[in-house]
């Protein structure tokens, strides 16, 4: 759920949303609130059972009774892992701004008024990006300019500054968020802007007619809303292929204006057309420079300035992520940073919901390179990193568009003159390395209690501890992933003796059963770890 909101009053507007969408009501119950509450917050079943003092399975059979009426209103599969970020996506404010048409398409002269919702003095540095970007729109007249990077790099406030110093030279602006936005409802929107003459040919080449009769800048914003969950990036959502032949059109057609894609993710379709046509700039946003970092810090009264540059890099000079943490070492270190640094931690904060909206698209494979980066922790080369992974997909040419697809994503970083080594951002890692624990523990609570050994993909397919590891980084593994497993099962059982008889049960069973029928992978050195810690 949104940080800033509470958690009763989000759960009642989910159950406004899911009684005007079915009429039917979804929270009939204090239980069924408190299961609801529960997987927002992201608690265990053991967890929402222990805490609102209800039977494990009967949290089970609440949540599941509500899936079907979930999946009703919100129009897509819903279960607990992906609950919390659906209802996030689907309840978030509408951000697009709708333009009606006016009298006369000679007096056109349509803006965006993005100043009333953002601060441009929270806009830190962004000087090169601002000409980079207004050379290509205003004096090289480029027809398709994308926007991309990570959650909370800046893009609608560097998009916005851009519209502000621009917009003069164009004689309509026109935005539009793409979140729940047909394609017909968006294209007769955009029309019926441009015309007053109550146009009835609502069609592409008609957009691109009257797109030519005057000098339009027309900006999509959240771009990844018709784009696919759960695949590799940029491929479109059925119902919304037809913003491909849009972009394209609007591309590779001759006309006076420009198109200005924003979004955590682009499509596929604007590399190649970026490939074929010198009209098409594609623009992944960074962090900011340590400079322009530093005023942030300076703005929030840090103290230690000799230690900014350590702290902006190890947040990749992402603006909210140092917000976030800056607010975090003024509330508890007194803005004191080189305390702060003495934990010699990564904190994720707040940021967690960008990552996890950002990490529930991805496709199968490219979760398992992540969760690899995550458990090998240093840089290491593509074809390392292929050899772990050939193992469980055994396709080297889909291992390789799974890393083009994360690179486009903004989740993966290469590092060395010549890019050779590969990782994650530290905020990245630090994320993806909780999240891999949470799960694996899952895993293995429910693998324990039932002494089988069907259900533990993660388990079998991943080694807690890489042999290949230095002994420091061995050590940094137990400390970040398997400790908190031990922890768990400790929690659960506090009972060493039961613990090590179940998983000496286990390793039989593997040995003298298993073993013969299934591919164990990394299951029996996973034990086998739990067993010497214990």
């Amino acid at each position: 759920m949104k940080m800033d909101e509470d958690s009763d009053d989000f759960i009642d507007r989910i159950h406004e949303f899911v009684l005007n969408r079915t009429g039917k009501r979804l929270v009939d119950s204090d239980k069924k609130r408190d299961v609801i509450k529960g997987c927002l917050e992201r608690r265990t079943y053991d967890a929402i059972a222990e805490f609102y003092n209800i039977d494990r399975s009967y949290a089970v059979e609440l949540f599941g009774s509500m899936c079907p009426l979930l999946k009703e209103a919100f129009e897509e599969h819903v279960e607990k892992k992906n609950f919390r970020e659906v209802v996030n996506r689907k309840l978030r404010k509408q951000q697009s701004q709708e333009f009606s048409s006016v009298p006369g398409l000679e007096n056109i002269n349509l803006s965006l008024n993005w100043e009333e919702e953002i601060d441009f003095s929270t806009l830190y540095g962004r000087t090169e990006e601002l000409d980079d970007l207004k050379e290509k729109i205003v004096n090289q007249h480029y027809r398709l300019v994308a926007i991309s990077g990570l959650g909370g790099i800046g893009k609608t406030s560097l998009s916005a500054k851009l519209v502000q110093q621009i917009q003069s030279d164009f004689e309509v602006v026109i935005r539009f968020s793409l979140q729940s936005q047909p394609f017909v409802e968006l294209l007769t929107n955009l029309i019926k802007s441009l015309t007053s003459d109550g146009e009835s040919d609502i069609s592409i080449p008609r957009l691109i007619y009257y797109l030519n009769c005057r000098r339009c800048l027309l900006i999509l914003d959240d771009v990844e809303a018709v784009l696919s969950r759960n695949e590799f990036v940029g491929k479109y959502q059925k119902q919304y292929k037809n913003y491909e032949d849009l972009i394209t059109q609007i591309a590779l057609s001759s006309h006076r204006s420009c198109l200005m894609l924003i979004g955590r993710e682009q499509p596929v379709t604007v590399s190649l057309l970026a490939g074929k046509s010198s009209m098409v700039y594609l623009f992944p946003l960074k962090g900011l420079k340590e400079l322009d970092a530093k005023n942030i810090l300076k703005e929030k009264q840090i103290s230690d300035p000799e230690k900014w540059g350590e702290f902006i890099e190890l947040y990749r000079g992402n603006p909210a992520l140092l917000k976030f943490i800056s607010e975090t070492i003024l509330q508890v270190f007194h803005g004191k940073l080189s305390e702060f640094l003495k934990m010699n931690t990564v904190m994720v904060g707040d940021f967690s919901e960008y990552l996890e909206s950002q990490l529930n698209r991805l496709s199968s494979l490219e979760k398992q390179m992540i969760y690899w980066l995550a458990i090998i922790r240093n840089p290491t080369s593509f074809v390392s990193l292929q050899e772990n992974l050939v193992e469980q997909c055994g396709s080297k040419e889909k291992i390789i568009e799974a890393f083009k697809s994360l690179k486009r994503r903004s989740l993966i970083e290469e590092i060395g003159n010549d890019n050779y080594y590969l990782s994650l951002q530290p905020v990245v890692m630090k994320y993806v390395t909780t999240i891999f624990a949470e799960e694996v523990i899952q895993e293995i609570l429910e693998m324990i209690e039932n002494e089988d050994l069907d259900n533990i993909r993660l388990f079998r397919n991943y080694p807690l501890v890489y042999q290949k590891a230095t002994d420091d980084l061995k050590s940094i593994q137990l400390r970040l992933i398997v400790i908190p497993i031990k922890n768990a099962i400790t929690d659960r059982w506090n009972n060493q003796k039961i613990i090590l008889q179940r998983l000496n049960n286990l390793l039989y069973k593997i040995e003298t059963k298993f073993l013969l029928q299934h591919d164990t992978g990394y299951t029996i050195d996973n034990i086998q770890q739990l067993i010497d810690l214990l």
